[in-house]
Parts: C-alpha cells; sequence; structure tokens
C-alpha cells in the first residue's frame, strides 16, 4: 500500500517536473497551505512541495523503503533540482542517496559471501538490487554534485580544438540532465565512478567496437561525465566511489565485482 501511494506521488511528481514553470493551480496552492509547506508557483515547485510531503508522512524509519524506491525518490529530486536549477532539490537527493547506502552495501556483501552456484539460484530480482543499486547510489551522489558545481561555480567550457561551439553552465546543466537516468542508463556511472576507468582504459575498450555497441554502452553521456568531471575537478574515486563504498560498508574491490557477477 505504501510501495503504490509513493510510486504514484513519483508519477506526479515527474509530470508536475516536465510541465516546468507552468503556473501551479488553486487547488496545490490551497492543498500546501492547510499541509504548512511553501506557497508554489510553479509546477517544479508542486512537485518539490510533493516530494517533501512524501518524504516527511511516509518517512523509511516508518514504511521502509522496498527494493530500490529511495533512490528513485533521490533521483527524482535529482532531475528536478537540475531541471529547475535549484540546488537545494540536489542536496536532498544525495542526502537520501546515500542515507540507504548502508542497506545497499549489506546486500552486496551478502552476495560476495555466496559462492557461484547459490548466487546464480538467486531470483533476478534479487541478482539486480545486488549489482545495481548501490551504482544507483553513486549516480545520485556524481550527479548532484556536478549539478552543484554547475549551478554555483559553473564557467564555460572552451571548445579547444575547434570541432563544436563552446558550451555554457546552462547547456551543461541540461546535458548533465540528459545523462541522469538510474533506471536505463546506468552504465556510464557504473564505468566511471565505480569502476574509475581512465580515459586510456576507455578508448582501449571501445576502440574497433562498432557505433550501435558504443551507443549501447553510453559512450555519449560517458563523454559528457568525462568532460564535466574533468572541467570541475571532480575525482570519480576519490569524490564519489570512496565516499559511497565507506558509507555502504563495503570495500571497493568486492563492489566492483559484484557489478561484473
Amino acid at each position: 500500500m505504501v510501495s503504490s501511494t509513493r510510486l504514484a506521488i513519483l508519477e506526479v511528481v515527474n509530470d508536475l517536473t516536465n510541465l516546468g514553470d507552468v503556473p501551479a493551480n488553486n487547488t496545490a496552492r490551497e492543498v500546501s497551505r492547510k499541509a504548512g509547506l511553501p506557497m508554489p508557483k510553479t509546477c517544479y515547485d508542486m512537485a518539490r512541495n510533493l516530494l517533501d510531503l512524501m518524504v516527511k508522512k511516509l518517512p523509511g524509519s516508518i514504511a521502509p523503503y522496498e527494493s530500490s524506491l529511495d533512490v528513485r525518490v533521490a533521483a527524482a529530486y535529482c532531475v528536478l533540482g537540475l531541471s529547475a536549477g535549484n540546488t537545494g532539490d540536489l542536496a536532498k537527493g544525495r542526502a537520501m542517496a546515500m542515507s540507504g547506502a548502508k542497506r545497499y552495501g549489506q546486500l552486496i556483501n551478502y552476495g560476495a559471501g555466496l559462492d557461484h552456484a547459490t548466487f546464480d539460484m538467486l531470483a533476478r530480482i534479487d541478482v539486480a538490487n545486488i549489482r545495481y543499486n548501490l551504482t544507483q547510489v553513486a549516480a545520485v551522489v556524481a550527479t548532484a554534485d556536478l549539478g552543484t558545481k554547475i549551478l554555483t561555480k559553473g564557467t564555460t567550457i572552451a571548445d579547444k580544438e575547434n570541432k563544436g561551439e563552446a558550451v555554457t553552465p546552462d547547456q551543461q546543466r541540461l546535458l548533465l540532465l540528459d545523462c541522469f537516468d538510474i533506471e536505463r542508463n546506468l552504465h556510464p556511472f557504473e564505468m566511471l565512478y565505480v569502476h574509475n576507468y581512465s580515459d586510456k582504459e576507455l578508448g582501449e575498450m571501445f576502440a574497433g567496437v562498432d557505433s550501435e555497441t558504443v551507443d549501447s554502452y553510453g559512450f555519449k553521456e560517458l563523454s559528457v561525465l568525462l568532460s564535466l568531471s574533468r572541467h570541475y575537478g571532480l575525482n570519480a574515486a576519490k569524490s564519489v566511489t570512496e565516499p559511497v563504498a565507506k558509507a555502504a560498508g563495503v570495500n571497493v574491490k568486492t563492489w566492483r565485482e559484484m557489478t561484473l557477477r
């Protein structure tokens, strides 16, 4: 019941975020007033109020999140923050994702303790949770950190090779938003913020690979993440991988192994 309610709210939040700067309606203003929430001016504000209300009224301490639903809520905050240009939303998303890291670390440690025969007997959803949930946390953390840097210290990325136009902070924000999808586009985040592959390693990995396969691995998104991380000095290992692993209580090597198991 609680999970279905959360999922329904997330669908509405997604719709409101897509509507963006469209003015909030009177019903939303009245509901916000009665709930003691800030008076919404736009659909962005309505989405934020809904997320805040859900987290407050249906906290994980009372009704634990099933599967990786808490990370999906965290991701919704990040999408809202990047869309509206609001660092407060990014901070909420980051904090919520990190708060679930310990639980997902326990899944990794559990999976790592199983022999291959027993691991292969696990249900598909359990294997997916072990392989991907903590990586989703890392994706949220990296996106929140990059988004915050763009919004607070954004500078234009110059085109040093004359192959295209310089990229402004606002364009960077939208490029990052296009990259961020923890359900359908996790692989670029895994390669950079879990495995910490270097430019050289990535070049060797994709050398001679056909364009369709390269696209399926999210090479375009990976290039954006690499460029932004380099420009804003976000060290993948020290800023994302190691802090997330520490919060989760896992060994980085074990984490990496479980994403490939």
